[in-house]
């Protein structure tokens, strides 16, 4: 039985990813995070080869390196990506996608209406560190992720009341919604101390079963 994973994690590798990677066709997990390649904050540097071909690849991580340049074509199976630190927002085009962190970048919206329908089976969005102000608001995101259990908003510059949406759902969703802008009434079930408009750690997302 030949090897499906791939796991490179935590090592000290240098130099570009190679354009052979595509050729390991059987992969279905692929695992690159936490290197310290060449470059000027000694981390993962370079492109991204081509990584589609006819790959079976369900998980990516490619977390905490600093590539360059656009995004190369996705395998369109991935349920699976970890793209932090990166800097494209065109796999959210992924039709099964379950699963998406692009935390720790300096991106200030998340275009939902454009790539993520009613439909979507994405559950779990970390997108914790950003500069995601109004127009990404909670509400849009909510509808965006369905059937979501995870959602991690921390760290940004969302403002306004927290939506609805979010105490009318039926399904328990974990997660964080800290240090953004809320305006937060100690009524709301998922509030630890309501104190207004202020960027507290206690706006947190929790739901009573």
């Amino acid at each position: 039985m030949r090897d499906t994973t791939l796991d490179l994690n935590r090592n000290q590798f240098r130099g570009p990813l190679p354009d052979t990677l595509k050729n390991l066709k059987k992969l279905t997990t692929l695992s690159l995070s936490g290197n310290f390649f060449t470059g000027a904050n000694n981390e993962f540097s370079g492109r991204i080869p081509d990584i589609n071909g006819q790959w079976k690849l369900d998980t990516l991580d490619l977390g905490s390196n600093m590539f360059v340049g656009s995004l190369p074509k996705l395998p369109t199976k991935l349920r699976s990506l970890t793209l932090s630190r990166s800097i494209s927002l065109s796999i959210l085009s992924l039709s099964s996608l379950n699963q998406l962190n692009i935390s720790f970048n300096q991106l200030t919206s998340i275009e939902v209406n454009t790539h993520l329908g009613s439909g979507s089976l994405l559950q779990v969005l970390n997108a914790q560190r950003n500069r995601l102000q109004d127009r990404s608001n909670p509400a849009g995101l909510r509808t965006a992720v369905g059937e979501a259990t995870s959602l991690f908003l921390d760290d940004n510059f969302l403002s306004g009341p927290i939506p609805q949406q979010f105490n009318s759902s039926g399904n328990r969703i974990s997660g964080n919604l800290a240090n953004n802008c809320f305006s937060c009434p100690v009524t709301s079930q998922f509030v630890a101390e309501g104190r207004g408009l202020l960027r507290l750690a206690s706006e947190r997302l929790v739901t009573s079963d």
